[in-house]
């Protein structure tokens, strides 16, 4: 996991990645925000999946834009959340689609 963390990590516009597992310790990536920040959003996502969990709204990701960050959240069936923090102008498409094809669909 911490491969691919890393690969993504690369990717142009990519300012953060975080990646919580259920009984793990949360894993972290990038260079441009902190690693309490990250955990932080990544904490506040966990709990929109699982509020979207209880109704009738089954969420798998959410997509936010903000004036200087784009910030992407995706689920898998096990409890994970996947958070991506990029700049404003990243094509946040290219970045889904690139962690569809790295996780074999796990976050789709």
């Amino acid at each position: 996991m911490a491969d691919i963390i890393a690969t993504l990590s690369t990717f142009p516009g990519i300012e953060g990645i975080c990646l919580l597992q259920p009984g793990q310790d949360a894993q972290v990536g990038g260079a441009g925000m902190k690693m309490a920040q990250l955990q932080d959003l990544a904490m506040q996502a966990a709990i929109l999946f699982k509020m979207g969990a209880t109704g009738e709204f089954a969420l798998h990701n959410v997509k936010f834009r903000f004036d200087q960050h784009n910030v992407i959240a995706l689920a898998d069936s096990a409890g994970a959340i996947l958070l991506i923090v990029s700049e404003p102008q990243t094509n946040t498409s290219l970045i889904v689609n690139a962690v569809a094809k790295m996780f074999g669909n796990r976050f789709s």
